[in-house]
């Protein structure tokens, strides 16, 4: 299953926390998922023409979380066939999301 969303700070509390206790005892990994610069992430906003330019940027200071993720591939740097194949050699190594764990005890703290 693949749960392809942004979450936000405002969120934090609602969603995130949701996710983390209902998925923290699968096997699965918390994958962030980067294009490269702002200026990538805005050049791709062009593109797909359907969203303001600069969205992507300021949406990134409300990022949940900010730093605890299992893995991080960079879709600029790499293919999309490199990504997806980062992302299964974890998965195949990975028997439970560190980072889901993690994320848990903070909201139980």
């Amino acid at each position: 299953m693949i749960a392809d969303c942004l979450l936000l700070e405002i969120q934090k509390n609602d969603l995130l926390r949701e996710c983390v206790c209902l998925f923290r005892d699968y096997p699965l990994l918390f994958v962030r998922v980067d294009c490269g610069s702002l200026s990538e992430l805005a050049r791709r906003e062009e593109v797909r023409g359907d969203r303001d330019i600069g969205q992507g940027e300021s949406q990134l200071k409300f990022l949940a979380p900010q730093d605890t993720y299992d893995l991080t591939v960079d879709t600029y740097a790499k293919t999309t066939e490199e990504c997806a194949n980062e992302i299964i050699r974890a998965l195949e190594i990975t028997e439970r999301s560190g980072a889901l764990d993690e994320l848990h005890k903070n909201f139980m703290d």
